[in-house]
C-alpha cells in the first residue's frame, strides 16, 4: 500500500468506521451462534470429551493398587473405547454375530468378560458426575455447546477483526499481525491441550486421592473448574508473545527478563497457586510451564534485539495512528 492509498484508506469519517465496526462485530457473533445452534445437536459427546480428565483420574485412583485391574492406567479410557468399538462391530446388538471366526468370538468373550469385570467393581462408579439439581446437566450442556461455539469461531472472528483493521495498517505493521495472531491462537490451543492431557487429569488425581470418603463430584463444579484452568492456561501461554511485543516497543529489554529471573520464578508459583485447587502437584504442574515458557520469550526476545528489530517503526513513513 503506498503513502496515498493509506491516506485514501484512513479518510473514512468516524460514522464509517462505526459502520464497519458495527458489520463486522454482526458477522462474528452471527458466526459464533450459527456453531452455537450446531453444538446444541451434540452437546452429550461434547460433554463426554470434557468429562474425560475426569475420568481419567478417576480410574487410575481406582486401580493404582491394582495394576491388573481392567482398563488401569491413564490411558485406560482409550482401551475402553476400543474394546466398545469392537463390540459394536462384532455383535448384533450385544450378541456375538453367527458369521464370526473362532478368533472374533474369542476375542468377544474376553471384551465382554473383561467389561463384567470393571462394572461389577464398585470403584468403576467414580468416575461418574452427578447433578444436584433438575436443570444442571442441561444448563451445563449449554455452557460445553457456547465455550464449543466461541473456541471453534475464533478464527471466523479473528478473520474478521482483520477485515476491519488491516485496511488502516502499513505493509510491515501488517506482517506483524499476520504473524502474532496464529502464533497466538496456536499457543493458546497448546495450554489448553496440556490442561486437557495433563494438568487437569493429574491434578485431579491428586486431589482426589487425598482422603478415602467416597467421590461425589458435581457436573456444574467439575465443569466450572475444567473452564476455568483451561483458559487460564490459554493465556497464560501467551507469555511468550507479551515478552517480545514488550522489547519490540522498547518497553523492557531482553538483558531485564534475565536480571529479574529469580522474582519471575517466585511469581510464577504465586500464579500456580492463584490458579489451581490447593494442592502443591497442580502448582507445580502450573508453574513449571510458566517457567519454560518465560525461558522461551527471552531467547525471543534476544533474537529480535540481534535482528534490530523494535517497534513498527517508519520504513514507510511514520505510524498509521
Amino acid at each position: 500500500m503506498t503513502q496515498s492509498q493509506h491516506d485514501d484508506a484512513g479518510r473514512m469519517s468516524f460514522g464509517d468506521h462505526l459502520e464497519e465496526l458495527r458489520r463486522r462485530v454482526l458477522w462474528s457473533v452471527l458466526g459464533v451462534i450459527v456453531l452455537f445452534l450446531g453444538a446444541l445437536f451434540f452437546q452429550d459427546t461434547l460433554l463426554d470429551v470434557i468429562k474425560r480428565p475426569h475420568r481419567v483420574a478417576m480410574r487410575e485412583l481406582a486401580s493404582q493398587d491394582d495394576d491388573r485391574a481392567p482398563y488401569s492406567g491413564p490411558y485406560g479410557w482409550i482401551a475402553f473405547a476400543v474394546d466398545e468399538h469392537e463390540l459394536d462391530r462384532s455383535s448384533a446388538p450385544r450378541e456375538p454375530r453367527p458369521d464370526l471366526t473362532p478368533e472374533e468370538r474369542a476375542r468377544f468373550d474376553r471384551i465382554v468378560e473383561k467389561r463384567k469385570r470393571f462394572f461389577a467393581d464398585p470403584r468403576a462408579s467414580a468416575d461418574e458426575l452427578v447433578v444436584t439439581s433438575y436443570p444442571e446437566g442441561f444448563v451445563t450442556g449449554l455452557k460445553a455447546a457456547f465455550i464449543f461455539a466461541l473456541i471453534a469461531g475464533t478464527p471466523w472472528t479473528l478473520f474478521q477483526l482483520w477485515l476491519f483493521v488491516s485496511a488502516g495498517l502499513y505493509p510491515h505493521e501488517r506482517r506483524w499481525v499476520l504473524l502474532f495472531l496464529p502464533s497466538s491462537l496456536a499457543l493458546f490451543l497448546g495450554g489448553a491441550t496440556f490442561g486437557y492431557f495433563v494438568l487437569i487429569p493429574y491434578g485431579l488425581f491428586f486431589l482426589a486421592g487425598m482422603t478415602d470418603a467416597p467421590a461425589m463430584i458435581t457436573l456444574g463444579t467439575y465443569f466450572s473448574l475444567f473452564a476455568t484452568l483451561t483458559f487460564a492456561l490459554g493465556v497464560i501461554f501467551q507469555l511468550p508473545l507479551a515478552m517480545v511485543a514488550c522489547t519490540m516497543i522498547g518497553v523492557v529489554r531482553a538483558r531485564v527478563y534475565s536480571e529479574k529471573r529469580r522474582y519471575f520464578i517466585l511469581a510464577a508459583f504465586v500464579v500456580g497457586a492463584m490458579l489451581t485447587p490447593p494442592d502443591p502437584v497442580t502448582q507445580l504442574l502450573m508453574a513449571i510451564p510458566i517457567l519454560l515458557l518465560y525461558e522461551l520469550g527471552i531467547h525471543l526476545a534476544r533474537a529480535m534485539e540481534r535482528r534490530g528489530v523494535d517497534a513498527p517503526e517508519a520504513d514507510d513513513g511514520g505510524s498509521a495512528g
